[in-house]
């Protein structure tokens, strides 16, 4: 019995993880983990994004529960696209590296040397990333999904001094952090 129990082990070790996934879940989302890391780091990637190329709007991100229940409801790679009040961003999107392209080259007359476009979309103010449990045709083996707005365009942006351009209140004190917030001063060494 317990040589039986060992082999399985050892051989669900060389399943991929897609497979194991598959293993336990129907589902078509593996899981959605998040660390406090993850949405520090996106955090930190927005401020650069709009310290270097003066955007007055970006907000900070927030990981969301609701977004969780929402990327839930996808059931197949088809139905991994915008919806009313969310954007997908998997591998590649043409609007997105468009709308980013578009407001940096306007403003700054250079090249963005970013990547992961979709983090830069200024009006965003929650985020989860979740693992698929099958790969999609088109090599996508995540999701992450952004919300509240489903479009990007280069008018999303506003240029000036960053947090200069808030709808919510934002701690100015001190100038190495500048990203709009919900309604609530930031106490800035707790993202540093």
């Amino acid at each position: 019995m317990s040589f039986l129990f060992i082999v399985s082990v050892v051989l669900l070790n060389f399943v991929p993880y897609s497979a194991q996934s598959k293993l336990h879940s129907d589902s078509f989302i593996a899981n959605c983990s998040i660390q406090h890391n993850d949405v520090a780091d996106i955090n930190y990637k927005r401020y650069n994004f709009s310290r270097d190329y003066n955007v007055s709007n970006m907000n900070e991100i927030s990981w969301d529960q609701e977004l969780e229940r929402k990327v839930r409801k996808l059931k197949s790679c088809a139905d991994l696209k915008h919806g009313p009040s969310y954007r997908i961003e998997k591998q590649y999107d043409e609007e997105t590296v468009n709308a980013v392209h578009f407001f940096v080259y306007t403003t700054s007359g250079k090249e963005s040397y970013f990547n992961d476009y979709g983090t830069f979309h200024p009006l965003q103010k929650s985020y989860i990333h979740c693992a698929l449990t099958t790969p999609c045709p088109d090599g996508t083996t995540a999701v992450k999904m952004y919300s509240p707005r489903s479009s990007f365009s280069a008018s999303d942006f506003k240029y000036g001094l960053p947090g200069s351009d808030c709808h919510e209140a934002i701690d100015l004190t001190n100038s190495l952090w500048r990203l709009c917030t919900e309604g609530k001063k930031k106490n800035n060494e707790q993202h540093l």
